[in-house]
């Protein structure tokens, strides 16, 4: 006699029960065995089949994922009860570091801990005390509070993209509330490092540092203002943007603009650049004449030099 669904399914399920005894692993509806780690059907008809699928690379990876991804989930929910074991302290001086950027590594000098212990009358905590323990719960209060201060409001954004010492390029986001009769001060709402600097990782740099403010969404009307420069990337980025931010108006910089009536000015007199361009070559690289320029004009500062990679020279 063939077996009955019913009985098929109760086969499946005590092939499964081992593997679930931590976490749901597998699941059945009587037909099919459903792998939740992989996302897909495992087609079996014994249970050493199940048995392979464990052993496969694809679920051993998946389900370091989804153990990795659980864990870090329990640690945001847990963040703000644990708050409250928090030394204050510490939690302080995190914070002031951060504000003033003083490296944590600072604080291993001895004269420099010494000095902190001595007057403060606390025990200093390592930099990787404050690291594990205190800088996301401190990033994560810092966040609340500008989600509270802009609260339903409309915004303006400010992005702009720059280079660290190490030639990486870092976006920086801007955000503040609009009012039409006094100025807003600014949020540092997301600072991150971006592989390449395009109008598409500029705008979906901007879109997840907006998902930041408002999580749940909703409120892309309220996005009215973006100030960038002038470059052509910032421009379609611009474009790009105003199809998810119906309301959005983007304002280049002013100072992107008179550079360029700068550079105009320059084209139209050669005879001038060409004057500032010798004065440089005379005394950038002569100390020589330098002195003797000091010599002869003792009252005379020297002429500025041109930087024409920078604007306002």
């Amino acid at each position: 006699m063939p077996k009955t669904s019913s009985s098929l399914k109760s086969l499946f399920a005590q092939w499964i029960s081992s593997y679930n005894n931590q976490q749901t692993i597998f699941t059945t509806d009587g037909a099919t065995i459903f792998c939740q780690v992989c996302d897909k059907n495992i087609p079996c008809t014994k249970k050493s089949q199940v048995t392979q699928h464990i052993h496969t690379n694809v679920h051993i990876n998946g389900l370091k994922r989804k153990l990795n991804t659980s864990s870090k989930q329990l640690f945001l929910s847990e963040a703000t009860p644990k708050e409250n074991d928090l030394n204050d302290f510490n939690k302080d001086l995190c914070l002031a570091l951060v504000a003033v950027n003083i490296p944590w590594y600072k604080m291993q000098v001895p004269q420099f801990r010494t000095f902190l212990e001595k007057y403060t009358g606390k025990h200093i905590p390592d930099e990787s005390a404050l690291r594990k323990n205190y800088l996301e719960p401190c990033y994560y209060n810092t966040l609340t509070k500008i989600k509270n201060e802009i609260g339903e409001n409309n915004i303006w954004i400010a992005v702009d993209e720059t280079t660290d010492t190490n030639g990486r390029y870092v976006a920086n986001l801007l955000v503040g509330i609009l009012k039409s009769n006094t100025p807003t001060s600014p949020f540092l709402l997301s600072c991150k490092v971006l592989e390449k600097t395009n109008h598409s990782t500029v705008a979906r740099f901007i879109n997840d540092g907006l998902k930041l403010l408002w999580p749940l969404g909703g409120n892309d009307e309220k996005v009215l203002l973006m100030l960038s420069d002038a470059a052509l990337y910032m421009t379609k980025t611009g474009d790009t943007l105003k199809v998810f931010y119906p309301n959005l108006i983007h304002v280049t910089c002013v100072a992107h603009m008179m550079n360029r009536v700068a550079e105009k000015v320059r084209e139209m007199f050669p005879n001038v650049n060409k004057l500032i361009s010798n004065l440089k070559k005379v005394f950038l690289k002569a100390p020589y004449h330098v002195q003797v320029y000091k010599e002869i004009l003792s009252n005379v500062p020297l002429p500025p030099e041109p930087v024409l990679t920078r604007w306002g020279t």
